[in-house]
């Protein structure tokens, strides 16, 4: 009893458990016993054979659930390749099988089970067309056939010296595209069902999508690489560059102090007596050395904030003595162009700030109002107290910006576009730098624009307290 199989044994039970009732029921209402026998065992075999198909779809459910679940938990691909063909070989009770990928109309060989290693090396690349796998890719279509109608005679001898008979093949699918194949084969002739291409082409499904993700994954991890070394590259140049611009501003600032100086002693009648032409031109040499060594302090400061080496010293400002420093540091650009500055600040109005820095945001908004300004045109400074803020607007009656383009002012180097950038010329530092103070003041700036109407700069910045952070 012990050898009798499971099926036999749900056989005999179905026996006695539909014979014995049946068997009392048919012979009280006269039934004959050949006639109950012959029902007892039709019923039988229908009830086996709905436990056999059963156990069938229970085992192909099992195996794609095993399928599903292996390759939705990886995103390597040759684990991916080698756990699916396995499962596909046992759901299809096959013995040996090949897994390819597409690359262009070529099919590389990405897994193999049950075959020698000298049919891999004969098997590493399938034309689509060539083979099982090659026409289930061409025809995007499950297929199966035997050996007496082998469709490739070239790869016939080494199919044959696999013991092969009989095969079937489906493509990998992935949103409608072919992305691979696999071929399966048997070493005792069997006729594949409709039922078996169809759970194939579903296993292909599941395979073709796992690996399609699986090799973007791939795809985005290796760019993604690619990526960080090319922006620590760029950083690494980008250091680079600003130690070279630091060394070499510095460079440049001691000779221009001298400049200035001599010049300075020479404009002052110190060492001699001067004409008003030689005045004149002192005072060009005099104003381009301020203004080479406000660009260099510029180009110095981008370069110290971004490595943090940038010093602030907090204390309480007066505004209005301090635009009327800048505005007198600039009196040669204004006067140049003709423009009129008005001024309306209350007597009694600080804020907490570098002294140093704040003249520089107050400095490079001027500047860049009177840049844009036209001869003769206006500048209006103002400034009111908001609760715990001072409110300081800069207004001109300049060109104007486009409204679009205002965002991207705050960006280094940024100008509004070549024409203006050989017109007026800078470099296009200002904006960046005094936002870089603001915040740090953590107070806000923003611009209001209008073409062919003016600008005006808004500036918030928080009272003379203490700033914590």
């Amino acid at each position: 009893m012990k050898n009798i199989s499971t099926i036999s044994k749900i056989t005999i039970l179905l026996f006695a458990l539909i014979l014995i009732p049946l068997s009392i029921m048919f012979f009280f209402i006269g039934i004959p016993y050949i006639l109950i026998l012959m029902l007892t065992i039709a019923l039988i075999f229908v009830v086996a054979g709905t436990y056999q198909e059963m156990k069938k779809i229970n085992t192909e459910l099992t195996g794609l659930y095993t399928i599903t679940r292996t390759v939705s938990q990886s995103l390597d691909l040759e684990e991916i390749f080698n756990v699916a063909l396995s499962k596909a070989l046992e759901v299809t009770d096959t013995q040996a099988g090949t897994l390819y990928s597409l690359d262009g109309d070529t099919l590389r060989l990405q897994a193999y089970t049950g075959l020698s290693a000298a049919f891999k090396e004969k098997a590493l690349f399938r034309k689509l067309g060539e083979g099982i796998p090659g026409i289930a890719a061409q025809l995007k279509k499950p297929i199966t056939m035997d050996i007496s109608r082998f469709p490739s005679p070239n790869l016939l001898p080494f199919i044959e010296k696999e013991g092969l008979v009989s095969f079937i093949g489906t493509p990998l699918m992935s949103k409608g595209n072919v992305v691979g194949a696999i071929g399966l084969g048997t070493r005792k002739k069997r006729i594949f069902t409709k039922e078996d291409l169809d759970l194939l082409f579903s296993i292909g499904n599941i395979i073709g999508i796992a690996a399609e993700n699986a090799r973007f994954y791939k795809e985005s991890v290796e760019n993604l690489e690619k990526l960080q070394k090319a922006y620590a590259e760029l950083q690494t140049l980008d250091t680079m560059k600003d130690e070279l611009i630091s060394n070499v501003s510095h460079e440049l600032k001691t000779p221009l102090i001298s400049i200035k100086g001599y010049g300075e002693l020479l404009y002052d009648e110190k060492l001699g007596k001067l004409s008003d032409e030689q005045k004149k031109s002192l005072e060009a040499i005099i104003r381009n050395a301020d203004r080479l060594t406000r660009l260099i302090n510029s180009i110095l400061f981008v370069s110290k904030f971004k490595a943090g080496r940038v010093e602030f010293k907090f204390e309480s400002l007066d505004i209005k003595k301090i635009f009327k420093i800048c505005v007198d540091d600039l009196k040669w650009i204004l006067d140049k162009k003709q423009i009129q500055v008005e001024i309306d600040i209350p007597e009694i109005m600080t804020i907490m700030g570098d002294k140093d820095r704040f003249t520089e945001v107050i400095t490079n908004l001027i500047d860049n109002a009177a840049k844009f300004s036209p001869v003769g045109g206006k500048i209006s400074i103002r400034a009111q107290s908001q609760e715990k803020y001072v409110h300081i607007t800069v207004a001109d009656n300049g060109i104007g910006i486009s409204p679009e383009i205002i965002p991207k002012l705050f960006s280094r180097f940024y100008q509004a576009d070549t024409s203006i950038d050989r017109k007026y010329g800078g470099t296009g530092l200002g904006l960046y730098i005094s936002k870089n103070i603001v915040d740090v003041f953590k107070g806000k700036i923003w611009i209001e624009s209008e073409l062919k109407k003016g600008t005006i700069v808004h500036v918030l910045l928080p009272t003379a307290k203490k700033i914590s952070g």
